[in-house]
């Protein structure tokens, strides 16, 4: 019997060889013109998860030869894809950077991929943003307003599930099934970029936006969740976070963050595109979730709004967290929603630090957005 490794890495593949001429056409468009191969596509894929030799053998199993295996290795190794390795207590073969960029293609196609075969409802809606943006936010405020009731029928990530999740019981065929079986108006959760879906005219598409700065602050957050400071450590920290964002800045992350971002921005004046700002969900909740609800066409009785906001508010979201976040490991559930002051990032730089920051932004995003997310 397959462990849920092997599940996984079977789901991935069965995905993969359903799509091996998109990849190769994605791979090709973002400069990896030299794999040219469907095998060692598949050589790729499996190393990401296992080791060489696991790999090798699962990749029989798969229908790849062993000889098929062995003259695709070589071949990515001579490319830069792989490298090997000296240490005898590690694979003999391994993902190289050049590998793992490649892989991000890869990954981005196959999620782009479901998006593409998903059979959509008329009134779907889909919520689309960078992590740490205010994605599940809107995902509850979406909840709220479609059950009208902060008693939600299931936990949020069961109602809203993630499109792109890597678990293996959440393969494609399994995630459309449970999709198709909701019987209520579906929100569903992406952090691809608009610009990497086919838009359907059937669909509201709802793409968050978030200052960078304040964005790369709670994913570090995130990360750091439950270590204990006194005085003398959260100076440190602040010291160590000022560092890790002008790493970021620098960081081929925050280009991939930034056209998440120039995605949504285009499409802002799309009619079945609804284009929403954290800070401005911070300032004015309630306005926000009533002008949601003007462009979703959803009613609300006037006496049900006090407590539909009161239910989408950080406390009450902490309170409800375990029903709510999205993280499974996550020691304390309420810690995912920290909650971060807008322009925090901001006051954390140096002018210095804040001039690297803004000429950078300037290469790669829109003027417009930008004065639009500093206002």
């Amino acid at each position: 019997m397959q462990n849920e490794n092997e599940k996984y890495i079977a789901a991935l593949l069965q995905e993969a060889r359903s799509g091996l001429a998109l990849i190769a056409r994605r791979l090709l468009a973002s400069g990896f013109s030299d794999i040219q191969d469907d095998d060692e596509l598949l050589v790729l894929l499996a190393l990401r998860m296992t080791d060489e030799k696991s790999a090798d053998r699962f990749l029989q199993r798969a229908g790849v030869s062993e000889r098929a295996f062995d003259s695709a290795t070589e071949t990515l190794l001579s490319h830069g894809y792989l490298e090997r390795s000296e240490d005898p207590d590690e694979p003999s073969v391994a993902l190289s950077e050049h590998g793992d960029r490649a892989l991000e293609v890869i990954a981005d196609e196959l999620k782009a991929q479901r998006w593409a075969n998903f059979p959509f409802r008329p009134g779907d809606i889909v919520i689309c943003s960078p992590p740490r943006s205010g994605t599940t936010w809107t995902q509850m405020i979406c909840a709220l307003l479609i059950f009208q009731t902060p008693a939600l029928p299931a936990p949020l990530p069961e109602l809203s599930p993630w499109m792109e999740t890597e678990v293996p019981r959440d393969t494609r065929d399994n995630l459309f099934a449970q999709l198709a079986a909701q019987e209520h108006r579906r929100f569903m959760k992406s952090h691809l970029p608009l610009d990497h879906m086919t838009i359907d005219p059937r669909v509201t598409y709802i793409a968050v936006a978030r200052h960078p700065l304040d964005m790369m602050i709670s994913r570090y957050r995130i990360s750091h969740v439950g270590e204990k400071e006194d005085r003398q450590q959260e100076e440190n920290s602040q010291s160590a976070l000022r560092e890790w964002l002008l790493s970021c800045i620098d960081d081929e992350g925050f280009a991939i963050l930034m056209q998440t971002l120039s995605a949504a921005w285009a499409h802002r004046d799309e009619p079945n595109v609804v284009l929403l700002r954290y800070e401005d969900m911070t300032a004015d909740l309630e306005g926000q979730m009533r002008r949601l609800a003007a462009l979703l066409e959803i009613p609300v009785p006037e006496d049900t709004w006090a407590g539909l906001v009161r239910a989408a508010t950080f406390e009450q979201m902490r309170a409800a967290a375990d029903r709510i976040q999205p993280a499974p490991n996550l020691k304390d559930p309420a810690k995912f929603f920290w909650r971060g002051k807008p322009r925090s990032g901001r006051a954390l730089l140096t002018d210095e630090d804040l001039a690297r920051y803004d000429e950078r932004a300037a290469q790669l995003a829109p003027a417009d957005l930008l004065a639009w997310l500093n206002s």
